[in-house]
């Protein structure tokens, strides 16, 4: 018969209580972590560009970032951001990349697009790439499902938007995009630039192109701790407001999510941006 050492049953059952401990950290962590990315924050800024804007004084911009569409994310998802995003009565809906989660065809077979179709914004609705809008790899077709959805893919392009300002879409870095002054030629400079480019990365081509304000995602702002840590020493604004010379940045730490639907340390978010001009 083996006897036990003196001491080794409270050990026992300190291990098991600690394991007990761990596992209902781990299940409260998932259960917030899912409610993180499923519930989004709304996260307002107030931005004044000194240029006239034709007969605008102000507009109500809401941008949403990294919807990652796809398997995970779906078309009841979707339905919930279109109507979050119209009881925020936007003028201007501009979505900075990442619509799609790599792979194209599920967004097609639910019919997504036509769920998107109903964000209602009177001055219209823009997007650029990210790097996971893989059925981008085929431009013509994405192009035309982004129309079917009533969206505006702009790649290395602008659009003068009623006369007034201008919103400029650059193409991911991950796409071989043209140097941006050459994308910025025909644009008058005296009227507002608001310029889409999903990562955050560029900022100084920004400034030096006279960019009013740029607005960014793809940094999901670590989505789950401790990649805010990284993200934080690898872009000089992962998340939130910065100004650098002339131009303003705006980056979302995105809607959706890539990989585990979790985030920690991290919120699903929806933008809006009120922007005064004041020549």
């Amino acid at each position: 018969m083996r006897l036990l050492a003196p001491g080794a049953l409270p050990d026992l059952h300190f291990g098991k209580a600690a394991g007990g401990v761990l596992l209902a950290a781990y299940a409260i962590v998932l259960l917030y972590g899912t409610w993180a990315a499923r519930t989004p924050v709304v996260t307002r800024y107030e931005v004044t560009i000194p240029k006239a804007a034709g007969p605008y004084r102000e507009l109500n911009v809401v941008l949403v970032s990294d919807t990652h569409l796809g398997l995970i994310i779906g078309r009841s998802r979707l339905e919930r951001l279109v109507a979050d995003v119209n009881r925020l009565g936007p003028d201007l809906v501009l979505l900075a990349g990442d619509i799609i989660d790599d792979d194209f065809r599920p967004f097609r077979a639910r019919g997504m697009a036509g769920v998107l179709r109903g964000l209602n914004a009177p001055l219209g609705v823009y997007s650029v790439l990210g790097n996971h809008d893989a059925g981008a790899r085929d431009l013509p077709t994405f192009r035309a499902a982004m129309a079917e959805a009533g969206v505006r893919l702009l790649v290395d392009e602008w659009v003068l938007v009623d006369g007034a300002f201008y919103v400029v879409g650059r193409n991911d870095r991950s796409r071989r995009p043209a140097p941006l002054e050459s994308v910025l030629e025909g644009v008058d400079r005296s009227k507002p630039i608001l310029l889409l480019d999903h990562q955050p990365d560029r900022l100084d081509d920004a400034v030096a192109a006279g960019v009013d304000l740029q607005v960014s995602g793809h940094t999901h702002r670590g989505q789950v701790w401790p990649g805010r840590l990284l993200t934080d020493r690898i872009f000089a604004v992962d998340w939130g407001y910065l100004r650098k010379g002339g131009t303003q940045f705006i980056v979302s730490q995105g809607w959706g999510t890539w990989g585990p639907p979790i985030r920690v340390g991290s919120r699903s978010e929806i933008v809006q941006i009120r922007i005064r001009f004041a020549p």
